[in-house]
């Protein structure tokens, strides 16, 4: 006999779901201190049939009647007071009526007798579809309804929202003092331990024994792989789809009566988050028959799918077609199939087990469990102290003898899941093409309607992510007139239009430029068919830092932008690495830190890259920590940026856990294997992160909420996770089975919550310690992870500095070509398209695991041209002309070529040649001019390597000056070009170049003077000249002067301007609040970095008005004055110079969101380069 239980006994509740969630609240409200609730999915799991969108619920009144119908109807009239009056679950409850019908004699009586019972007077008769469509909002109901009949009740009964309603229990029951215990292996269950022929508690896949004085069984479906139900209970799967809704129709669906058709399937208003309206169909259920060695009979053994089998779609299309036919043909976005835990008789089970007299039973849910969770809870722990009401202690007993025999009878026996080729995935070739339609009526003056897109392959989204294959589209004339595009994937649709665009309308869509373009309709069938097949599968985006250096503040109209312009191009995998901070945040909860723990762990937001993979941690400059307003709304920005990705035909690459972690990991699990990592690039206590052993239970747990809760967030929308846990940092160890266990744990972490996750990789770290990652490490880190599909790795900088050879082609795993390009935002004018043109098709056929090319560049602040071209270098089985390829491309730039004037050709030609075909492997990526770096009389000049910033030029100045000339004759002849926003952007970035390059012989004439001065003459003040420092002074005025022309012409394009990096800035300021953290975080990124540390000052210099008078003119300034002083004193105090620019440079970090006054003409761009052009000839003489 088991020991009576008090307050203070220990009890396990096995299983996170409705009924588990529910007992745990209901044991704390009781004042239970020892309860513990595991399960091996962080709340809600992701195979919960309560993680759904709505369920239907209806109110009942309590009764005393002792038979099963009674005892129904009691319990849910005990659920419908925690609807109405729990606060808990009150706000989840919608009364908004129900509708219940048929169509054939024996469904009307079914529901006379059984759904009505005597109360036909609550409900309004519904004899006609015209009756049906009163019920609803015009427009709601559509259909026939063929020989329907209902009933309509108006109060007393709706739908509920399963999943906040669950969630909220779970969290109340956790503040009341319940401890959950979630993720794999430390929260799965994978067996009861039995003790004496009891049961005293559950082990976990962590090999932990949760030892309790009892032990309660809550886990649905699953429950006969814990205990012999002696064939009490059938796990029985039911299914669901959704279909997608504009938010204008979420709009007109909500608030609806939940329509229900006994014979057909169901349905309410759509979800509120996602706008999606969920149908189910209605039908015996499902079961898996499997005869296991033991059993006597056959079991239903439950298996978790996001499909459904292809009878109920096409149940789901027959109800639609009936009642609202608009919808019938819309794909299904989101389908799964949700297992319950039928009972013979579908009454509950919720009892001690005979044999246990530990172990309390609770299953049985039958379908419609989830509307008791207000209540269930009670009535389990009722049965837990032994006090349950008779009636119900009675009908919910232990009972056999009521399930002899095997209970699957037709057509149950007949519905069998047991392989995926009778389910129908949700595919490809039926996703939704409003996406494709919507990018067409953004970039092409809102004609989308001119165009009949067509997918012409099925592919499920498994496939799709997991085992990609090329694109490739046709575009046609199509039918009545419109041009039929048609392509394999969204992605190569998207390629297809531009196809169409470049070639036929000689228009292309660009960064910085503004698309709004005015085509009148009809838009012209192309010429001949356009035809397009990519040779990777994956076309790639974005490098981790561009987020902090280019994204740091960019609003949704920005991320618009960008998101059309990468799909344009067949972009179709992309980091999506926003609001990170929302989901570290929530998971560390879940571990138990608290806000003031985990907020100042955050760096602000133009260096949250770094925070994010442990190079950095905290906000320096005491200005405060990342405030909750902005992680909030990064979230939501993010949430938008996925579902447009995914509209848009490309894949997210969403973050995992990478290891980093808080200093309170100490308090919330202090046996957890933490270590410091390495002081980075000298930043010194904003550095040194503690790095959780991916070998660590806590890390599998972590790893585990990261990936579930943004599965829960952005719905089942990808596979592939970013993971940098090395980023130019030492692992712990280099021992090779330390490295492989790291990798296999931490994949291991990943497939814990999503069993086909992708680990996607930058090879960075094996280019930046290449003397550490010999190939025997390589092998082993990467041979961790044991199947060579589960990894992507993107050589990060292949077009300078190649890994894939060195490393065998990273040991076998796929890998991706990239384009780095451009360091820190540096933006002269550079590029190497011989190298993004001939060596990837060359790597192409010399390395089998090559799937796709990509772009990571630090920062997208100029050259667009040479990333366009790698991505059009996807879809060309040879390496593209570069002549030819420049010569279209600014035919689409400037709007086509009967109106383009030959010289602005002949300009980037020259351009094409000598500025953007570099082949000198010492100037490996995008520099900077000196006027940006911090002065000085050495060092600066000719300067190569990637970092500092190269300052080295690739070609013959004069061959720019030529360019910017035949730029200005072109404009002279066609004088719209002054107002075509693509030319003047381009004017002022060759100009600005130009003058970038003639400032070094402006520099180098005052350092010329400097040293003609302090050598010419004896250091006896009597035998000096009168007065040394004029020489000097007037180089340095001149200097200076010509730093201000740059800025004048730089503040002429909104681009080339720091204000509007501060503009934008003070925008979020503005909605998160902390104006002192977001313009210190905006000023001090572009330049000094982290004031403290010298190792990264001048790295993200850019060339933009603003910093350009403000900052660097000031430092030239300084030490134009050094420079004059020492001509007197005798010597340069090098150190008093550097201590001088150093103090500027802090004071103008803080120097919030306000900049001096540009200098620009009256007549803008063309009147300020005349003007300069008269002040400073010699600078642009040919």
């Amino acid at each position: 006999m088991a020991a009576k239980v008090s307050k203070d006994s220990s009890i396990v509740i096995v299983g996170g779901g409705t009924w588990a969630c529910s007992t745990a609240l209901h044991l704390v409200r009781r004042g239970y201190s020892n309860v513990t609730v595991l399960d091996a999915h962080p709340i809600p799991s992701s195979i919960s049939a309560g993680n759904d969108v709505n369920k239907i619920a209806e109110l009942a009144s309590p009764t005393d009647g002792d038979d099963a119908e009674s005892v129904a109807q009691a319990a849910a009239a005990a659920a419908a007071q925690g609807w109405l009056h729990d606060p808990v679950f009150a706000p989840y409850y919608h009364d908004t009526g129900f509708i219940v019908s048929g169509s054939s004699p024996e469904a009307l009586k079914h529901i006379v007798d059984s759904e009505l019972r005597g109360h036909e007077k609550e409900y309004t008769k519904l004899n006609s579809a015209d009756d049906f469509r009163a019920c609803m909002p015009n427009g709601v109901l559509t259909g026939d309804f063929p020989n329907w009949q209902g009933w309509h009740k108006s109060k007393g009964a709706g739908w509920v929202h399963a999943r906040k309603a669950l969630v909220s229990a779970y969290k109340e029951a956790e503040r009341l003092g319940a401890r959950f215990i979630t993720g794999s292996p430390q929260g799965e269950v994978i067996g009861l331990v039995q003790e004496g022929g009891d049961v005293r508690g559950a082990k976990t896949a962590d090999g932990y024994e949760h030892r309790a004085d009892r032990t309660i069984l809550a886990v649905g479906a699953s429950a006969p792989q814990f205990v012999d139900f002696e064939n009490q209970l059938r796990p029985t799967a039911w299914t669901l789809g959704h279909i997608k809704m504009t938010e204008e129709e979420a709009q007109l669906y909500k608030n609806l009566p939940v329509l229900f058709n006994v014979e057909k399937g169901f349905f309410m208003e759509p979800d509120e988050d996602r706008h999606e309206l969920k149908i189910c169909d209605e039908h015996p259920g499902y079961c898996n028959w499997v005869t296991l060695p033991d059993s006597k009979l056959p079991e239903s053994v439950p298996f978790a799918k996001h499909q459904v089998p292809i009878e109920s779609e096409q149940r789901i299309k027959q109800f639609l077609s009936e009642i609202m036919p608009h919808l019938a043909d819309r794909p299904l976005v989101h389908a799964r199939i949700c297992w319950c835990a039928d009972t013979h008789d579908r009454g509950f089970l919720i009892t001690y087990h005979p044999s246990h007299p530990s172990l309390v039973i609770a299953a049985g849910d039958s379908g419609h469990g989830f509307a008791h969770i207000p209540s269930i809870g009670g009535f389990i722990s009722d049965c837990l102290e032994g006090r349950l009401e008779g009636r119900f202690a009675r009908h919910w007993r232990w009972r056999p003898e009521i399930a002899q025999g095997f209970w699957g009878k037709d057509p149950l026996d007949s519905a069998v899941l047991l392989a995926t080729s009778i389910l129908r995935p949700v595919a490809a070739k039926e996703q939704p093409l409003d996406g494709i339609k919507g990018l067409a009526d953004r970039l092409l003056s809102g004609q989308g309607d001119a165009f009949e897109f067509e997918l012409t392959e099925q592919h499920d989204n498994w496939s799709r992510w997991n085992h990609p294959s090329n694109d490739n589209y046709t575009v046609s004339a199509g039918h009545d007139g419109k041009i039929h595009v048609q392509g394999t994937t969204l992605s190569a649709l998207a390629r297809g239009l531009r196809h169409y665009a470049t070639e036929t309308l000689h228009l292309d869509e660009f960064w910085f430029v503004d698309s709004n373009r005015k085509l009148s309709a009809p838009l012209p069938q192309p010429k001949a068919t356009l035809t397009g097949a990519s040779i990777v599968p994956w076309r790639y985006n974005f490098n981790t830092v561009t987020f902090s250096y280019t994204f740091a503040w960019y609003k949704w109209e920005d991320w618009e932008k960008l998101l059309d312009w990468a799909a344009w191009r067949g972009v179709n995998l992309q980091l999506a690495w926003v609001g990170y901070e929302k989901i570290f945040l929530d998971s560390f909860r879940d571990l138990g830190m608290k806000d003031d723990e985990i907020l100042p762990f955050f760096s602000g937001p133009a260096f949250q890259a770094w925070n994010r993979f442990g190079n950095t941690k905290g906000s320096w400059g005491g200005v405060g920590d990342l405030p909750l307003a902005w992680i909030e709304s990064q979230f939501d920005m993010q949430k938008k940026i996925v579902a447009r990705m995914v509209e848009l035909g490309m894949v997210p690459v969403l973050p995992a856990f990478p290891g980093f972690v808080p200093d309170a990991i100490k308090r919330v699990r202090p046996n957890a294997n933490v270590t410091k990592a390495p002081n980075w690039s000298g930043v010194g206590q904003w550095s040194e992160d503690l790095f959780l052993s991916p070998l660590d239970d806590t890390y599998a747990e972590l790893q585990h909420l990261f990936v579930t809760k943004q599965i829960e967030a952005f719905g089942n929308v990808t596979n592939i996770y970013t993971l940098d846990q090395f980023n130019e940092m030492m692992p712990a160890s280099g021992d090779t089975e330390y490295l492989k266990s790291a990798a296999e744990q931490t994949y291991k972490g990943l497939t814990a919550a999503n069993p086909a996750a992708i680990w996607l990789m930058q090879g960075w770290l094996f280019y930046n310690a290449a003397s550490f990652w010999t190939q025997e490490r390589i092998d082993a880190y990467l041979g961790g992870v044991k199947d060579d599909n589960s990894m992507i790795i993107l050589d990060l900088y292949s077009e300078n500095n190649p890994q894939w050879q060195r490393t065998k082609s990273y040991s076998g795993k796929p890998w991706i070509w990239c384009e780095l390009h451009d360091f820190g935002g540096n933006m002269n004018l550079f590029g190497q398209i011989t190298n993004i043109t001939v060596t990837p098709i060359e790597a192409l056929g010399a390395s089998d695991s090559l799937v796709g090319f990509g772009l990571t560049p630090e920062a997208f602040e100029g050259n667009e041209v040479v990333y366009d071209l790698l991505l059009d270098q996807a879809w060309s089985p040879k390496a593209i002309d570069t002549k030819a390829y420049f010569h279209d491309w600014v035919s689409s730039r400037y709007g086509g070529v009967s109106s383009i004037p030959c010289s602005l050709y002949q300009a980037w030609e020259i351009m094409r040649r000598h500025v953007y075909d570099s082949k000198d492997p010492l100037i490996p990526s995008a520099g900077a001019g000196i006027y940006q770096l911090a002065p000085s009389l050495t060092g600066l000049v000719n300067r190569t390597g990637h970092f500092p910033a190269p300052t080295a030029l690739q070609y013959d100045p004069r061959v720019l000056r030529q360019a910017l000339t035949l730029m200005l004759k072109a404009s002279a002849q066609k004088l719209s070009l002054w107002e075509m926003p693509a030319f003047q952007l381009d004017l002022v970035d060759v100009t600005r170049q130009v003058m970038s390059n003639a400032f070094i012989d402006v520099y180098q004439d005052l350092v010329k003077t400097y040293n003609s001065t302090m050598q010419g003459a004896p250091r006896s003040r009597s035998n000096r000249p009168s007065d040394p420092s004029r020489a000097v002074a007037a180089k340095g005025q001149k200097l200076l002067l010509f730093i201000e022309a740059i800025d004048a012409v730089l503040a002429t394009n909104e681009h080339f301007t720091l204000e509007k990096w501060l503009d934008d800035a003070q925008y979020w300021a503005k909605k998160s609040g902390n104006d002192k953290l977001l313009s210190f975080n905006a000023r001090s990124q572009v330049t000094v970095w982290l004031w403290e540390s010298s190792g990264l000052n001048d790295y993200s210099a850019r060339a933009w008005s603003g910093v350009t008078r403000d900052y660097y003119k000031t430092r030239w300034a300084i030490f134009v004055d050094c420079l004059k002083n020492a001509t007197k004193t005798g010597s340069l105090d090098e150190g008093a110079l550097h201590d001088k620019i150093r103090a500027f440079e802090k004071e103008w970090s803080y120097g919030g969101f306000g900049l001096s006054k540009p200098k620009v003409a009256k007549g803008g761009l063309k009147d300020t380069i005349s003007k300069i052009k008269g002040e400073w000839p010699d600078v642009f003489e040919v």
